[in-house]
């Protein structure tokens, strides 16, 4: 087709406007120099980039260049992104040939070609991913024997754990690390020496620093601490303490510190100075050795990590040692060849990999640059978005002051709506403004408004589930409490009745892409549940693609492969593994003599899908030498061929057939990146899958499949960064700010901040606490709810003038740390196209703006508990916006559990029993029986949200737990946690038994949740006591029998109703542990009760009430008998379950009036 006849077509690619536009015009309007383009969030950075790209390559290609495709290097950060460079460059390509206004020529076969030519070229990628090709031809000048395998984690952590074996063995090293071990032991969230040097390794190579450099950072921190010296008295520490924390904590302490104290805090501040230095010069020391038995190790084992990579080709092109016609040869091959070199995101690019890639430009090339500071998330991964600030600032990039020097804004949104755009302004004006906020770190941020390029809806944009919080924000019980609604009950009932009422418009008037964005996991799987119960089906594209149970079959079997011959690995196989079900381990059972898997097939005759499966093993294993001579893609792809995994047959997953394929799809993929050019033994591949499924979140996540049937899509909101969504809801959006700030970190390397904290065996540790801290002079080990770690490092309180407290080095790492957390709800927000939901508490108080996102936001949307339905917000600008607010009213359970018959609310009838003179709204089953015996005792804390605990509430002597730093709640919470995740999981009894597997990592995330400012020998006697005595109890019960063998089974589920009381409404609002359903049609709802005492006549009775209210709002919405229970674990452990009596419950409710 002729351009004339595409005159009217429409556009395939966008029209370049405004500062697109003019960066274009710019750019070819010079043969040299640098063009920047500083974007908002959705104003086009890749469209630019890769029109740029094309017609860069199309004008080449139109002066005869034969290869115009090696002309051009377009880099990016990100993998997402960089797999989009070429079809969207071939897009680009395809349009200028359809244009008939193009400014170059080029026919349907040109862009053929060229497009064939792109796709072959490895200058068009992630910048890991160009070094990575440069790297093949320079790592034999470098010292490695054959082109290395790049990014195998699991040879990368051999070779670690190599050099500290090589420091424990080296006679002048071993007494040197055995002192830094000891001064820096090591925790659950502590790296220990170890780590340490590993991390150093890393901090000095991303910033290209020599140990002697690095020392001088670390150094000049310390001193930074001690701005005077070390003290030679009390006064010497009171002035620092007024210096960093504050004039009124100086004079605090000087008033409440005993007199006869104060030289021991001298002499233990002066020994934690000099143990300070002693320390960072054993550490810098061990680091030299630990770099050179590294980069040793490395290129004898033939591995390098991404960051290696980058490392070896800057160094290469700079160091005289490889000075030669070779490295002048390859240089000028990259710097004649590119013409044009785009770098899109260039805020998250690294020091080293601009220092890499500036080796392949010269004076004589055209530079873009693309970018967005405001977008800056992963300066926690060594980013550096100052290389992009003095690109726009100075003109300088890749070491050359530019004389062209061409910077434009883009400030216009094709993405968002305009009451979205007004939403994000009128946050985020005044956080980019604030430097306790989103300006409080070393990134420069200017805040261009967002202009919206599109037209509003009818409908309203901006969302607002609100709720009632039960807890503190941030919490486990602030996102789903066990009564009332919280975060996630609200979120999942607001989009519930979005999509139900038609409230989320698209432009195309289809269902809309509905994505939940969580700043992290810990609570996902609450909002995934609440979401469930409210119909609303869940993609989770958070997962780890190495925690997927089709991967962790595929690492059990090649476990096997590296030895079939081998009877235990067999065994293992058959009977203990990923792949293993009954029918297998069946199978094993029943042969004699076994082997091998040709024993077994041999052994018996079975069905399917046994019998494939076991053919399909004894082919593997008689396959092997074929194997073991192919690449390890190709060794997984034989295994998923030959098991048919791709049609799980086992049914270990419960992905749809799109997701799982595109799940394994991806498996190949990483499989295929952790290959050299040369072999991939089997024996290779085997200890990197056990590497990655025994550390999964160390791998990537798994794809989110466009096909799959599901309403909404659950992402992190690193995930989604360059991405968008019609619907974006955010969640989890408490915590609070300081949460894993660097006072909690033994070294930090953020931005241009390096330090090593204090050593851990000093006397500083037992110096009490000073005014306006948590802590003294330091401590090694503060706890979750504490927010410093002494005078001498890191802190998140604030100082009298505003600013972080804190030496100055260590208060701007905290600062960036903060800021980037503010930057990250930014790119939350601005992922939206269409719709905006928030969920956010009718009360909060006291507001803390500057220490949470829910504060913000909050304060910025002018919400409360008296906005009802629609109101308007006035942005920064005057322009008005409308919010409306979604109040969750109860729902009942799951589809699958919805009553036969409609339920008619329950009218109470007139009663003899003399009615309180109150009349509650909200009551749940286990306050029912408090509130209707003994109204005038209960009611205060019943109003006031406090728990209900009878006379005989405490604790039995006996109970090997001492409760010094903690309240008997904390073992209900966490042993609460552990059991009902056992149910859900479907852990086998041993395991139960045990506390082994899985539970056993439970049990410490439920320990570091709930048990927060317990002492160390609490939670040690907590963990005993749950392991070895609860555990096994449950195991026991008639309860764990009955849900293991349910057909139908529900964990925490909602039981709510709304019931009338004479003339009010009063609503039930409850969560039962176990709701589950037996083979018989019988419905049972259990709840399970950790007891630290012997029971009374009282507390029976209150727990039977609760079971029979349980039990009745099930029987409302369920055909069949409902039966309720009570399990008892702990002290005097016993349980019942019997046929539900409405009566019973029916009579409590009749006082409720």
């Amino acid at each position: 087709m002729s351009k004339q006849g595409l005159d009217n077509c429409e556009r395939s690619v966008p029209e370049l406007k405004g500062a697109q536009a003019t960066i274009r015009d710019a750019f070819f309007g010079h043969d040299a120099g640098l063009f920047v383009l500083d974007c908002n969030p959705g104003s086009g950075k890749s469209t630019v980039s890769e029109q740029l790209a094309a017609e860069a390559v199309a004008r080449a290609w139109n002066d005869g260049t034969q290869t115009p495709a090696q002309t051009l290097c377009v880099a990016s950060f990100a993998r997402e992104d960089a797999a989009a460079i070429v079809p969207g460059v071939s897009a680009a390509l395809s349009a200028l040939a359809t244009d008939p206004d193009s400014r170059v020529d080029l026919a349907e076969d040109d862009v053929r070609t060229l497009s064939r030519r792109l796709r072959e070229s490895e200058t068009l990628g992630t910048i890991d991913s160009i070094l990575h090709g440069v790297f093949e031809m320079i790592a034999p000048e470098v010292g490695f024997g054959e082109s290395p395998a790049v990014g195998d984690e699991s040879l990368l952590t051999d070779v670690h754990a190599a050099c500290v074996e090589t420091l424990h063995d080296d006679g002048e090293l071993a007494d040197v690390y055995t002192r830094l071990d000891d001064a820096y032991p090591g925790g659950r969230y502590k790296m220990g020496a170890d780590g340490l040097l590993s991390s150093a390794l890393r901090a000095c190579r991303e910033r290209r620093l020599s140990v002697d450099a690095f020392r001088e950072s670390l150094v000049e921190t310390a001193n930074e601490t001690y701005p005077d010296g070390p003290p030679s008295d009390f006064g010497d520490v009171l002035a620092d303490i007024r210096r960093f924390v504050g004039k009124d904590a100086a004079l605090d302490t000087a008033r409440s510190y005993d007199p006869t104290e104060r030289p021991a805090v001298v002499d233990a501040d002066e020994t934690l100075y000099v143990s300070w230095l002693d320390a960072i010069d054993d550490f810098c020391m061990l680091l030299e050795a630990y770099t050179e038995t590294y980069d040793e190790l490395a290129q004898d084992v033939g591995v390098a990590s991404h960051l290696d990579t980058a490392h070896w080709v800057a160094r290469f092109f700079e160091d005289d040692t490889y000075r030669g016609a070779f490295r002048t040869r390859l240089q000028s091959r990259y710097t004649d060849r590119f013409s044009t070199v785009i770098v899109d995101e260039a805020q998250d690019v690294s020091v080293v990999q601009h220092d890499a890639l500036a080796h392949f430009v010269d004076t004589q090339t055209r530079v873009l640059v693309v970018g967005d500071s405001k977008q800056s998330i992963y300066t926690w991964r060594n980013a550096h978005p100052q290389l992009f600030e003095r690109a726009i600032r100075d003109g300088t990039y890749f070491g050359i002051d530019w004389d062209t020097h061409v910077v434009k804004t883009a400030a216009r949104s094709y993405r968002c709506r305009p009451d979205i755009a007004a939403t994000i302004d009128t946050v985020f004006e005044p956080v980019f403004a604030d430097s306790t906020r989103g300006g409080a770190g070393d990134v420069d941020i200017s805040y261009p408004r967002l202009v919206a390029d599109r037209d509003p809806t009818e409908e309203t944009e901006v969302h607002v589930a609100a709720f009632d919080p039960q807890a503190r924000p941030g919490t486990k019980q602030w996102v789903s409490p066990r009564t009332g609604t919280g975060e996630a009950d609200a979120l999942a009932k607001c989009l519930a009745a979005g999509f139900e009422a038609g409230h989320f418009e698209t432009d195309e008037n289809e269902s809309p892409s509905v994505t939940v964005l969580f700043p992290r996991r810990t609570y996902m799987e609450h909002y995934e549940r609440a979401c469930e119960a409210v119909g609303l089906s869940i993609l989770n594209a958070s997962q780890p693609l190495f925690d997927h149970p089709l991967v962790n079959v595929v690492k059990d079997v090649c476990q096997w492969l590296v030895d079939p011959t081998d009877p235990e690995r067999t065994k293992t196989l058959l009977t203990n593994s990923s792949l293993a079900d009954f029918n297998l381990t069946e199978a094993y059972m029943k042969a004699d003599q076994i082997d091998t898997v040709h024993d077994v097939l041999a052994s018996g005759t079975y069905g399917e899908p046994t019998t494939s499966t076991l053919r399909g093993l004894c082919v593997l294993a008689d396959h092997r030498p074929h194997l073991q001579a192919s690449s390890g893609s190709e060794m997984v792809e034989e295994v998923l061929s030959l098991l048919s995994l791709w049609r799980d047959p086992h049914g270990h997953s419960s992905d749809d057939s799109s997701r799982r394929v595109t799940t394994l799809d991806a498996l190949l993929e990483a499989i295929s990146r952790w290959e050299s050019s040369g072999d991939y033994p089997l024996e290779r591949l085997a200890a990197a899958l056990k590497h990655y499924c025994n550390n999964p979140k160390s791998g990537p996540s798994q794809p989110a499949s466009e096909t799959g049937d599901h309403d909404v899509v659950f992402k992190t909101i690193h995930q989604m960064k360059g991405g968008e969504a019609d619907v974006v809801a955010l969640a989890d959006i408490g915590a609070n700010m300081s949460v894993f700030g660097p006072y909690n970190d033994d070294f930090v390397a953020r931005g241009p901040h390096l330090a090593l904290a204090p050593p851990a065996d000093t006397s500083a540790e037992k110096t009490a606490q000073f005014a306006g801290l948590d802590h003294g002079l330091y401590t090694s080990s503060p706890t979750t709810d504490e927010r410093d770690a002494g005078l001498r490092w890191a802190t998140e309180h604030w100082h009298d003038d505003g600013r972080l407290s804190g030496p100055p080095a260590l208060s701007q790492a905290a600062g960036d740390h903060r800021a980037e957390r503010w930057r990250l709800l930014y790119v939350a927000l601005t992922r939206a196209r269409d719709h905006l939901v928030v969920p956010l508490p009718t009360q909060l108080s006291p507001s803390r703006p500057r220490e949470r996102w829910v504060d913000t936001i909050r304060d910025a949307l002018g919400f409360d508990s008296s906005r009802r339905d629609t109101y308007a917000v006035t942005a920064p600008d005057g322009h008005s916006f409308s919010v409306r607010v979604h109040h969750p009213q109860s729902v009942s359970l799951s589809s699958d559990m919805a009553p036969s018959n409609a339920y008619e609310p329950f009218v109470t009838t007139e009663s003899s029993v003399v009615p309180p003179s109150w009349s509650p709204r909200f009551v749940n089953p286990s306050t029912l029986y408090p509130l209707t015996t003994d109204a005038d005792k209960y009611v205060l804390d019943h109003l006031q949200g406090r728990s209900l605990h009878t006379d005989h509430d405490g604790v039995a002597e006996g109970v090997p737990l001492s409760f010094e730093s903690m309240g008997p709640e904390v073992v209900g919470h966490v042993t609460h946690g552990v059991l009902t995740e056992a149910v859900r999981r479907g852990v086998s009894t041993e395991t139960l038994q045990s506390c082994g597997g899985p539970l056993e990592a439970l049990l410490e995330e439920q320990i570091r949740t709930e048990a927060v400012g317990v002492t160390n020998s609490d939670r040690e006697q907590l963990r005993s006591y749950v392991s070895e005595v609860l555990c096994p109890q449950f195991a026991e019960t008639d309860l764990w029998s009955r849900l293991r063998d349910a057909t139908v089974l529900y964990v925490e589920e909602s039981l709510d109703t709304v019931i009338r009381v004479t003339d009010a409404d009063v609503e039930i609002q409850s969560h039962a542990d176990f709701v589950s359903k037996s083979a018989d049609g019988t419905w049972h709802v259990d709840d399970l009760k950790v007891s630290l005492q012997s029971p009374t006549e009282e507390t029976s009775a209150r727990y039977s009430v609760q079971a029979e209210t349980y039990g009745w709002i099930l029987s409302q919405q369920v055909s069949g008998v409902v039966e309720s229970g009570v399990t008892r674990i702990g002290v005097e452990p016993a349980g019942w379950c019997s046929e539900v009596s409405p009566q019973v419950v029916l009579e409590h409710l009749r006082t409720l009036r």
